[in-house]
């Protein structure tokens, strides 16, 4: 793990394992830095797997796009919404909600983090929404 993103990565590991809700931290440089449990289960991975990985090369979904998308996030104060197919561990494509806001702590160093929720399509109430 890249050191500057420890202290964040320690703090958001602590808040989010106990959450049933599919969570991932996302660095400045689209790398995913960390996830819950309820991640690994829903995206069917491993942390070593994922952690470290350009978000870019684990969904499906056009580059461009998820690039603006995490810019959107990172920019915002409120849960901003989209949506992201993840490719499963099998080869599956496991399309997901997602509502990513930016996370800004005294432990971030200056960086830029963003969280990223996702919940399955098959079980998001509402609109799903495309990028």
């Amino acid at each position: 793990m890249d050191k500057k993103a420890e202290p964040i990565s320690t703090l958001f590991e602590a808040i989010t394992q106990p959450l049933p809700e599919a969570t991932l931290l996302i660095s400045d440089e689209g790398l995913v830095v960390s996830v819950n449990h309820a991640a690994l289960r829903l995206l069917r991975t491993s942390h070593e797997d994922v952690c470290g990985l350009a978000i870019t090369r684990q969904v499906l979904d056009d580059k461009n796009k998820v690039v603006r998308y995490l810019k959107n996030c990172s920019r915002a104060g409120d849960l901003v919404v989209g949506s992201l197919t993840w490719r499963g561990l099998n080869g599956e494509n496991i399309p997901c909600r997602s509502e990513g806001a930016a996370l800004r702590h005294s432990l971030a160093n200056n960086h830029a983090y963003v969280l990223l929720r996702l919940i399955p399509k098959s079980k998001s109430v509402g609109q799903f929404l495309s990028l």
